[in-house]
């Protein structure tokens, strides 16, 4: 009781007294018919969606709150818009399946779209993390996702037009196949494993192009509203109008939480392990999945070319928790409990990832990096190769992430399905 007065009350939210004016929505059916949640009918960033005040408090509060404010909230918010441009593209892409200007508008939203996920994902904090990240696979399941699937789904549609439905699990949905379909303009089929087309595939890309591009669009719509749904689950846990995760946080700190919400956080910002493996390991030949000396084909955004910009995003999302974005950050704390050392050493290895990820970028597509490489010279943080040398400095960091860094804070050790060390 004594703990959950002192937290409570070092607690000051300063509320914003104006009403709060949803934007208009127009109900949609779900693919299978059933009523689903309204989607909504134009793109808007609603500024009162973040606006929660401030909070006083110690500077554990202070990090939290301003991590959950004004770093992750604002960029859901902005995924939201994100997705609602890009649903409303492919609307139009039905509507005028030879539109130049709805596929350039579907081009861009994508990038937008996916830019503000990949911060998210890599910084999702408790609504994004629960029952075993089920949002967050909804809406994006790579490296997991089924890449030949859609294939099916395609030739289902090309059958069915209009009246097509689809009820899929995770890893044959969400961003994963959206961005497979919006840059296959044609809607032409390629192999899956076999290295061959079926009967059913090789009919399909047969048929007229109109049709087929009848079908892409189809299938488009039906998987963006879908992720849509997903989005604004994920969007009405963090507004301000709706289920307030900041204020149910703050809820859990004066209730005795603390622990808790920071190991959710820590647990969170490993994402950086699944970057450390899968985005740069598997295609680097450094992650035992890859069965070659390298496996350029696994880079993620292959399609779309957006690998690089993941990569920054991910980064950005890491910093602002260890670092701060608005305020504090978890090496604040560290320095608070007299390792400054650590602290220190810790901002060095991320401005040396930071300067590297900026080569990385200078240095164009990933995949023609990757190809390029000398392999023999992709062995330590020495390297020459920008994203090897990255690859090991995010390696090196990781090992003082689960070990010095949450011995310092008491943390539990983080969970992740990304372990190749």
């Amino acid at each position: 009781m004594k703990q959950f007065l002192k937290v409570l009350g070092l607690v000051t939210v300063l509320i914003a007294c104006s009403d709060f004016f949803p934007e208009k929505v127009v109900e949609r059916r779900s693919p299978g018919g059933g009523s689903q949640k309204p989607l909504p009918e134009k793109a808007t960033l609603d500024e009162k969606a973040c606006d929660y005040g401030e909070a006083t408090g110690d500077l554990r509060i202070q990090f939290l709150w301003n991590l959950a404010t004004k770093s992750v909230c604002p960029r859901v918010r902005e995924f939201r818009y994100q997705m609602t441009l890009l649903r409303l593209s492919a609307n139009q892409i039905c509507i005028d399946q030879e539109s130049t200007r709805a596929e350039k508008d579907l081009n861009h939203h994508w990038y937008g779209a996916i830019s503000a996920f990949e911060y998210l994902v890599a910084n999702p904090m408790e609504p994004m993390r629960a029952n075993s990240n089920r949002i967050g696979m909804e809406i994006y399941s790579w490296p997991n996702a089924n890449k030949y699937s859609l294939n099916g789904e395609l030739v289902k549609a090309g059958e069915q037009g209009d009246a097509y439905t689809m009820n899929l699990t995770p890893t044959r949905k969400g961003l994963t196949a959206v961005e497979r379909l919006i840059f296959n303009k044609e809607a032409l089929l390629t192999p899956g494993l076999s290295g061959r087309l079926r009967a059913e595939e090789q009919a399909f890309n047969d048929l007229p192009r109109e049709k087929r591009r009848r079908a892409r669009c189809v299938v488009l719509s039906r998987m963006l509203e879908d992720t849509a749904q997903h989005t604004e689950e994920l969007y009405g846990e963090w507004d301000a109008s709706q289920k307030q995760y900041p204020r149910r946080m703050l809820e859990r700190l004066a209730g005795g939480a603390g622990p808790m919400i920071l190991n959710e956080v820590s647990d969170g910002l490993f994402y950086l392990e699944k970057v450390k493996d899968f985005k740069l390991g598997f295609p680097l030949g450094q992650n035992a999945r890859c069965r070659k000396d390298r496996c350029p084909e696994e880079i993620e955004h292959l399609i779309s070319g957006a690998g690089a910009e993941a990569l920054r995003e991910n980064f950005e999302a890491l910093r602002a928790g260890l670092v701060g974005q608005h305020g504090p950050g978890f090496l604040n704390l560290v320095r608070e409990v007299g390792r400054a050392d650590l602290a220190d050493s810790m901002q060095a290895m991320i401005t040396g990832m930071d300067e590297t990820l900026k080569q990385v970028e200078a240095s164009g597509d990933l995949q023609a990096q990757v190809l390029a490489m000398d392999k023999a010279q992709c062995a330590d943080v020495t390297s020459p190769v920008p994203l090897c040398r990255l690859y090991f400095q995010i390696k090196a960091f990781s090992t003082v992430y689960r070990s010095d860094f949450m011995t310092a804070l008491n943390l539990n050790p983080p969970r992740t399905e990304a372990d190749n060390d």
